[in-house]
């Protein structure tokens, strides 16, 4: 898990939501500008150009060109901010969602605390039995939990000063929780 590259650094949840709330603002600034854009483009200000280009008409057809160059000039420099503005509002549409995720992982409970419940449990269970070694299939059956579940616990075990993970003799591919 620690290793995969797309994930999010480890970050507090107060700096995710002040991250989130900074993008949100930022995006409302945006759909301001393009929302005064569009205004300016399809408002009383162009039906004013429109009627400017209908007597530079009547003036020439120089005059007339060269507005028309403008209006085109405008509208692609229009598209390109749209284009802009929607390619900065999905990456941060994107963004906001990695952090709402990481949120929501930071707010589940963590496999930790069971876990060292069901290791604390292991250990009184294997001094009330007096075994010094078990297989993980023995603890799952000791514990009540599933044998995969039992596995899982493998990580936290060795890391437990209690126990020693070693590999079983007589057996290829078996491992014994051992305490120590």
């Amino acid at each position: 898990m620690a290793g995969n590259a797309s994930e999010l650094p480890v970050i507090s949840q107060i700096d995710l939501l002040s991250r989130l709330d900074a993008l949100e603002a930022e995006n409302r600034e945006l759909r301001a500008i393009v929302e005064k854009l569009l205004i300016l483009n399809s408002g009383p200000l162009a039906e004013l150009q429109e009627l400017q280009d209908a007597e530079g008409e009547e003036m020439g057809a120089g005059m007339a060109q060269a507005r028309s160059l403008q209006r085109h000039r405008a509208l692609c420099v229009f598209t390109g901010l749209l284009k802009e503005y929607d390619d900065i509002d999905e990456g941060k549409n994107v963004l906001c969602s990695k952090i709402k995720k990481a949120i929501e992982r930071e707010d589940k409970p963590k496999f930790e605390a069971s876990a060292t419940a069901h290791i604390n449990q292991l250990f009184e269970q294997m001094i009330w039995f007096d075994r010094r070694q078990v297989t993980f299939n023995k603890a799952a059956d000791l514990l009540g939990i599933s044998k995969t579940h039992a596995h899982r616990l493998k990580q936290y075990l060795s890391a437990d000063s209690r126990f020693a993970i070693v590999k079983d003799p007589h057996h290829k591919q078996r491992h014994l929780i051992r305490r120590v």
